[in-house]
């Protein structure tokens, strides 16, 4: 069972991907199916050079309400969005995470850009959320999105940063989102798709894309409990935490937090293995970052160790 990052396999129990066994996929997909199809719908991305600024969650209708009483719900219908989303035209996602312990992925973030947030999607990865006929998420999804969280963000690098505001998730719009404000360029972190608007065409009012339900406090909720850092992105706290350590590191404070900047988080040995600013159980064993090794080798960039 695994996931598939920058052209790395890496074993995650519970996931499934399209390079795992028969075996494996049937088990996580509760009997469905033998293979995982793998989506080619999006912008073709070299690894060796991309890197993911963020990741955005979404959940299958938008609606979240609250957290469903029962912990865990088994179901297969990660699968069925999973199948969906490799069959429409001008939609897809890398993963789906069901209600029980099961995610399934379909495309690399590294190698394939998809189209699930407007903007943001050149700079961003994007997940689905499975929820129940009334809208609500589980513990179980939510404890296995949180262990998902932790994997994206060392092998993509991807900082563990949420938004917040008034010692809550923030679900109001992130100017850096907008096209006009860099289309995400700069918002290196976790957020939602409820935090990303659009300008309309023809009159410029900016509008929500999808409301708060999508997808809800919740899953950043439970990222605040696994200690993800929380700072008010849209009053640009990300950005001067960030120029303050470019600046101690001597490079270019531009408070983007780029390939550079986290390797030099790596080198100084602070940061743990990946060069997380939140240490993750596993961390230690996860072995050099697949965004690292994709980029090896490449023009002058090198860690160096």
């Amino acid at each position: 069972m695994s996931i598939v990052l920058y052209n790395q396999r890496i074993e995650v129990p519970g996931t499934a991907s399209w390079l795992d066994s028969e075996a494996d996929v049937l088990a996580v997909t509760r009997g469905k199916t033998k293979s995982i199809k793998q989506s080619r719908e999006g912008y073709n991305r070299d690894p060796a050079t991309f890197w993911i600024r963020g990741l955005v969650t979404h959940t299958t209708s938008g609606t979240v309400t609250r957290l469903n009483d029962k912990s865990i719900i088994e179901s297969a219908k990660d699968w069925v969005y999973a199948k969906y989303g490799t069959n429409v035209d001008d939609k897809s996602w890398t993963l789906t995470k069901d209600l029980d312990e099961s995610a399934i992925q379909t495309s690399d973030p590294g190698r394939i850009g998809t189209w699930h947030a407007g903007q943001v999607n050149n700079v961003t990865d994007g997940w689905e959320l499975v929820q129940t006929e009334d809208g609500t998420l589980t513990k179980t999804q939510l404890d296995g999105y949180v262990r998902l969280c932790d994997e994206w963000s060392y092998h993509c690098g991807i900082p563990r940063v949420i938004a917040w505001r008034n010692g809550a998730p923030y679900m109001g719009m992130l100017t850096r989102a907008l096209s006009a404000h860099g289309a995400g360029a700069s918002l290196c972190l976790f957020y939602g798709h409820c935090n990303i608007w659009t300008a309309q065409k023809s009159t410029g009012r900016l509008v929500a894309t999808r409301g708060k339900g999508d997808p809800s406090e919740l899953p950043f909720l439970a990222l605040r409990h696994a200690g993800y850092v929380c700072l008010d992105v849209e009053k640009g706290e990300d950005l001067e935490m960030w120029k303050d350590l470019q600046a101690e590191f001597k490079l270019d404070a531009d408070g983007i937090p780029g390939p550079q900047t986290r390797a030099a988080m790596i080198k100084a040995g602070r940061y743990g293995a990946g060069g997380m600013l939140v240490a993750r159980p596993g961390d230690e064993s996860r072995g050099m970052p697949a965004w690292v090794s994709a980029r090896s080798g490449v023009g002058r960039f090198s860690l160096g160790l």
